[in-house]
């Protein structure tokens, strides 16, 4: 997995019962990929070894709930 360069923090206010948001990351390949990670890899950048990262340069991720989303590239 190549080494982040990039983060992203994506806070999310969902407002009634199954409101669904969604985090578009688009990208160049191969250079780049994106993963889903906690607070703790994304104020490292680092991914945990078993992350499967998005790598089609144009990918969707549904938030079905509030709260904080991080991402790293």
């Amino acid at each position: 997995m190549p080494m982040a360069r990039r983060a992203w923090l994506l806070i999310t206010d969902l407002v009634g019962r199954g409101s669904l948001s969604l985090a578009v990351f688009r990208y160049s390949t191969p250079e780049h990929d994106v993963v889903q990670v906690d607070a703790r890899g994304y104020d490292e950048c680092v991914a945990p070894d078993n992350a499967v990262a998005m790598t089609s340069g144009n990918d969707h991720v549904v938030l079905g709930q509030a709260g904080r989303f991080f991402f790293i590239c």
